[in-house]
């Protein structure tokens, strides 16, 4: 998942944006102004605090003090919400966050985005980037050129980024439009010139087997790893040349080029756009697979790379091979609702079939409603403008807003409540009877804003600290 930072406005806590199926986690506000020369943390009113935390040995609280004490920086604080290290020139991306030390943690300052090490008290990559992707092996920097990007080593080694695979690596020439291929001795083994393949060349990044070249005056192409081309316009079908034709798109349109969207991650499909229409493109059979008109969506799992074309109505998933994708009783699959969960439907309703392991169960929806997977055995059923969360067969939040997994727990919202929780077996962990925003949840700690103040409670619901936030601390 990439860590990327924002500057957009964050909602309201008590409201949610309708729609949105992101993981419900807010972004802090940003933290780059200066510290205040006056104002001091501010808490409630005194309130019965029954409740008590439990962290692990080396787990921390880290705080935005922008959102708690209306001052910049963070605080790092133990179980008993007392403060242990205080940092006026970090921001953090979350309000609050529960972390174990020896683990990096992306914070923001004037400078840029780095990752701190809070149990060594310093920095494993200097903030100097615009973002991260997390690796098994540590972490792509993005650097605020647009294009650069670099490795760095869960030992906070920095290396140069080069994409590629068997023993072959690119190194990209942005000044000179071109890109330098080498073995793993980093012996040149040949150069391929961007201007061959199109006209305005605008960024070249490895995507999944491939090389995807951006051009802005003629679209994208696709090249393998030793440089030859395997996608551009020239070989779609006609169909789609000839449609877009027919709509009146000209060069002159800002729809005219083709567009590469996705490329499948086992590189033997892509999406494409051109004009108005959608499109799959298998490479390995060297075709075209859809049709202009056709609804297309794509579907990533860990069992495969899936997509569904919509024609006439009538909805069918297919594999990679671009063969129909089959239940286990050779049903045809028209419903890909991610996390490896498809369905048919029949008799009145979705049958839903895991392919990974074979789980099963009936889902009560109509064939036009949206069905997709929300996290483990959770599902949104879109109905016109309503959406609906099932675990598994059985309705448990009516008229939701938004949604989603966090550390381990889902958390819903909906039109008349705040947030409700759930474990991911399906039991409900916590119901707020207020209109509340959530904040935080991690284990044993559970963060809601309600009203002017943050509330901190225990995995007992039980009230352990309440703070006026930020916005209202008085200078």
């Amino acid at each position: 998942m990439a860590l990327r930072g924002t500057d957009e406005a964050e909602p309201d806590d008590d409201e949610a944006e309708p729609g949105n199926r992101a993981e419900v986690e807010n972004l802090a506000e940003a933290e780059t102004e200066k510290r205040p020369e006056t104002g001091n943390r501010q808490e409630a009113e005194p309130a019965e605090e029954t409740g008590a935390i439990s962290l692990k040995e080396n787990q921390k609280i880290i705080v935005s003090n922008t959102y708690f004490f209306g001052q910049a920086g963070i605080t790092v604080m133990n179980e008993k919400l007392e403060p242990e290290r205080v940092y006026d020139d970090m921001g953090l991306y979350d309000r609050l966050l529960v972390t174990e030390e020896d683990t990096p943690v992306m914070l923001r300052t004037a400078e840029g985005d780095g990752l701190y090490l809070f149990g060594e008290d310093r920095w494993l990559a200097e903030p100097v980037y615009v973002g991260f992707q997390a690796r098994e092996d540590g972490f792509i920097g993005y650097l605020p050129d647009g294009h650069s990007m670099v490795d760095i080593g869960l030992d906070g080694t920095v290396t140069e980024h080069r994409g590629g695979s068997d023993g072959i690596e690119w190194e990209i020439l942005p000044k000179e439009q071109q890109a330098v291929i080498r073995d793993e001795q980093g012996n040149e083994l040949g150069r391929v010139d961007f201007a061959d393949f199109g006209s305005g060349y605008e960024i070249a990044y490895w995507d999944h087997c491939y090389y995807k070249v951006s051009y802005e005056n003629s679209g994208d192409v696709l090249l393998d790893i030793h440089g030859n081309l395997v996608f551009d316009e020239s070989m779609l079908d006609e169909a789609y040349v000839s449609r877009r034709q027919s709509l009146g798109q000209g060069p002159d349109s800002p729809l005219y080029t083709l567009y590469v969207a996705i490329v499948a991650p086992d590189g033997r499909w892509l999406l494409f756009y051109l004009g108005e229409d959608a499109g799959i493109y298998n490479l390995e059979q060297g075709r075209t697979v859809t049709q202009p008109g056709d609804q297309v969506n794509v579907s990533f799992t860990d069992s495969g790379s899936f997509y569904v074309v919509t024609r006439d109505g009538q909805s069918t998933v297919y594999d990679s091979s671009s063969e129909p994708l089959r239940s286990r009783e050779g049903k045809v699959f028209s419903l890909a609702a991610n996390e490896d969960w498809f369905g048919w439907y029949e008799n009145g309703a979705f049958h839903m079939e895991h392919r990974t392991d074979g789980d099963s169960f009936i889902l009560d929806a109509e064939p036009e409603a949206g069905v997709f997977s929300a996290g483990g055995n959770f599902f949104s059923v879109t109905r016109e403008q309503d959406t609906d969360i099932y675990y598994r067969d059985v309705l448990v939040v009516e008229n939701a807003v938004s949604w989603g997994e966090q550390n381990g727990f889902f958390v819903a919202f909906s039109e008349k409540n705040g947030p409700i929780i759930f474990r991911m077996d399906g039991e409900k962990y916590y119901e707020s009877p207020y209109s509340e925003g959530m904040v935080h949840i991690c284990g044993e700690l559970l963060a809601v804003s309600r009203g002017n103040y943050c509330v901190i409670m225990d995995s007992q619901g039980r009230e352990v600290k309440k703070y006026l936030l930020g916005a209202y601390v008085d200078d």
